[in-house]
């Protein structure tokens, strides 16, 4: 006779009544008491070392009854062709063809939990070949019972695998019904990798790691420091995919550099930093002007241009006055635009005339004969 409770002098000195281990929890092979003070042995399989694990069950045949319903479609017919096998104590069950001449390809399984979601009919549909007819579709009624073989529905345990198709996410093989569990752990007490998402090429190559999927081989290139100098203001470096030590640098030549100095650049302008020194000589006489000017009176047009080359140009207004044979006088005026004038017109618009300029003994040359008088001012080098 098994005793679950012990007291003595009216003190409790062990009590099992309460406890709720039983076969199935407890480990295969080790040995234990369960509430009613009877010893029990283990039946529960151990998970395994692997990184995917299911619940393990074992299955119950429920008894099926077949009614056939004509060619008319039911109501409360679902679009899945079904058939008869059911499993698991916790409402898990899986519905399939009787044989495959019945069912075809007619498969569906439904996950439900009691007899609150137990379906106790279901439909199938399937072909049937009349002679002289061809086929003919006909629906019949699957009636589930409640009765099924005793000692099946048992839960059983877990088992795990490297392999992730080793057994079904959630269905029957081989007369047992699993559920996956987890994904990426070992012994169930390693680290979860189920959601991760490196691949090979995020980890350098040669390294090895374990993602969602098992073992993984980096392949990233390793370009360790890399050092590139630029020379040009358009070039540019392209950074190339894969692994950098964090040493490397890109800059400006050293030649380059040398360039970048305060007296190269204009006053008041910064590149890279550098602020800019560099100031033009003034223009007042000096022989290195680029442009020298004149103001000269047309009757003595004296200039003295420090440089020999360059077109010489002259700008202002000059005139001529003439005396007419009963005393009158006529004047006439010059507008000088550079290598041009123009003369006054009594009757029409006036037209450009071309002149050359040069220098003879210090004077300038090529202005209009005739003058009386007028300022022009005299460039060379614009």
């Amino acid at each position: 006779m098994a005793v679950n409770k012990v007291e003595y002098v009216g003190r409790v000195l062990i009590d099992l009544t309460q406890d709720t281990v039983s076969e199935n929890n407890l480990l295969s092979g080790v040995v234990a008491h369960d509430a009613t003070g009877r010893q029990i042995t283990g039946a529960l399989e151990n998970v395994g070392d692997g990184k995917y694990i299911w619940a393990k069950y074992i299955g119950k045949v429920w008894d099926i009854s077949t009614t056939k319903l004509g060619t008319t479609s039911p109501s409360d017919g679902g679009s899945y062709s079904y058939g008869y096998y059911v499993a698991t104590d916790e409402g898990y069950f899986v519905l399939k063809g009787k044989n495959e001449s019945v069912i075809g390809d007619g498969y569906a399984y439904i996950k439900g939990k009691g007899a609150e979601t137990h379906p106790k009919s279901v439909y199938q549909l399937k072909n049937e070949y009349i002679y002289n007819s061809g086929f003919t579709k006909y629906y019949y009624r699957l009636d589930i019972g409640d009765t099924y073989t005793e000692g099946k529905g048992s839960f059983v345990g877990y088992v795990s695998s490297n392999v992730s198709t080793d057994y079904p996410d959630d269905g029957l093989k081989d007369g047992y019904y699993y559920v996956k569990m987890s994904e990426g752990t070992s012994s169930g007490s390693g680290t979860d990798t189920s959601d991760a998402t490196a691949v090979a090429s995020d980890i350098l190559k040669g390294k090895i790691a374990y993602g969602k999927d098992g073992k993984l081989t980096g392949s990233m290139t390793n370009n360790g420091a890399i050092d590139r100098a630029i020379s040009s203001k358009s070039e540019y470096y392209t950074i190339p995919k894969g692994y950098h030590n964090g040493s490397g640098k890109v800059a400006i030549s050293d030649e380059e550099q040398a360039k970048i100095i305060a007296s190269n650049i204009k006053k008041g302008i910064s590149i890279l930093g550098v602020m800019g020194s560099y100031e033009a000589a003034s223009s007042g006489g000096s022989s290195e002007n680029n442009c020298e000017a004149y103001l000269v009176d047309v009757l003595n047009p004296t200039v003295s241009f420090k440089k020999a080359s360059g077109t010489i140009k002259a700008y202002g207004y000059a005139y001529a006055t003439t005396k007419q044979s009963w005393g009158s006088k006529t004047t006439t005026v010059y507008a000088f635009n550079g290598t041009n004038y123009y003369k006054s017109a009594t009757y029409g618009s006036p037209t450009a005339t071309n002149i050359t300029l040069g220098i003879s003994d210090g004077k300038l040359t090529g202005l209009p004969s005739g003058l009386s008088g007028g300022s022009l001012l005299v460039t060379r080098g614009i």
